[in-house]
């Protein structure tokens, strides 16, 4: 029986991204997983803060590196992360990002970071979504807790 391939992920912290048309944005990180089972690499590029606000320009510039990345074998993520509550108007900034066909959106907020297990605080609204295997469930589970009235 052939082996079977494993998941492999890559970390990488604070990076610039530069593409062909010399538009360059810094990511505080990048995670790239190949794994069983995927159709696309997964690429998460992301924004990291801790009380300071999620601004127009670092969606403008994350979200413009994932459409340029977005391929047959690239599906891009991009995400927030702060160690506070995202507000009402960060939320808004990021909402129409939801729209967008070439990536996916992730939200890791307060109420995600600081428990043991991501979604503890979550369990009304997640049930049980809270066990994720992949970077697609974690953009559905953003979608659940910040944008589902």
């Amino acid at each position: 029986m052939p082996d079977r391939p494993s998941d492999s992920v890559i970390l990488e912290r604070a990076r610039s991204l530069c593409n062909e048309a010399c538009f360059t944005c810094e990511s505080d990180f990048i995670l790239v997983r190949n794994g069983t089972g995927l159709s696309k690499i997964e690429l998460a590029i992301g924004e990291c803060k801790t009380s300071q606000p999620i601004e127009q320009q670092d969606i403008d510039s994350l979200s413009r590196v994932a459409r340029g990345l977005a391929s047959h074998y690239i599906e891009p993520y991009v995400v927030f992360s702060k160690t506070a509550k995202f507000s009402d108007d960060e939320l808004a900034l990021i909402r129409p990002l939801l729209d967008a066909r070439e990536y996916h959106v992730i939200l890791f907020g307060q109420d995600e970071l600081e428990p043991y297990f991501p979604y503890e605080r979550s369990k009304d609204k997640l049930g049980d979504k809270r066990l994720v295997m992949n970077l697609s469930d974690f953009a559905n589970n953003t979608k659940i807790i910040y944008f589902s009235k």
